[in-house]
């Protein structure tokens, strides 16, 4: 058990929360096991006597306090979102200048999930099931959001058919560089950062 939650605290740093918690009570048992065998209970009677003095208790939890702090100290002024992931800058314009209860975004797969933790409706996110046929009255829209990027399905297309208003699109996909070359015929590009574009569909 120590064993493997140690492979998968090296493996992702976001499971030294499951080593902590189920590997102390692991490794709790093991040490206490250990005494018993070792000591013939002597050892782990004199363990208890110790920690019955107040003064060590706060000695441990002041420990315990410092090494916490200096773990946690170098990711406090870490950011919540890396904007080079997440469309963070084109989420604040939207929610400062766009009606949402009117638009209808496109997005890709990768960051829907963020643009719901904004509170901005997606056309897909990373709950890939919720997007197939059986749970939008056979049309399925995970595929089409897969085929207008891929060209499969024209992107003028798709717009009528989903009554896109607004695209959002990572600048490194391919369906941005083609957006790029065509902009200004009905595809307004009216925001733009270092990772992300934000176009408006207007009608000719």
């Amino acid at each position: 058990m120590i064993t493997g939650l140690c492979c998968l605290m090296f493996a992702t740093r976001r499971q030294l929360s499951m080593l902590t918690l189920i590997g102390s009570v692991v490794l709790t048992r093991l040490i206490v096991e250990m005494i018993q065998i070792y000591t013939k209970n002597n050892g782990l009677k004199e363990f208890e006597e110790a920690f019955k003095h107040i003064g060590v208790v706060i000695s441990l939890v002041v420990l315990i306090g410092i090494m916490g702090y200096d773990n946690i100290k170098p990711r406090l002024d870490d950011k919540f979102v890396d904007s080079k992931s997440y469309p963070v800058e084109a989420c604040d314009y939207i929610l400062e200048n766009i009606d949402l209860s009117t638009a209808k975004f496109y997005n890709e797969y990768n960051y829907g999930s963020y643009m719901l933790f904004r509170g901005i409706p997606v056309f897909i996110d990373s709950r890939a099931d919720l997007y197939s046929p059986e749970f939008n009255s056979g049309v399925n829209v995970f595929e089409d959001s897969e085929s207008v990027g891929s060209f499969e399905m024209d992107i003028d297309e798709f717009v009528e058919k989903y009554n896109i208003t607004h695209i959002i699109l990572s600048n490194q996909s391919q369906l941005n560089k083609v957006l790029k070359k065509i902009e200004g015929t009905k595809y307004k590009l009216v925001k733009e950062d270092e990772n992300f574009s934000f176009y408006k569909i207007e009608n000719l």
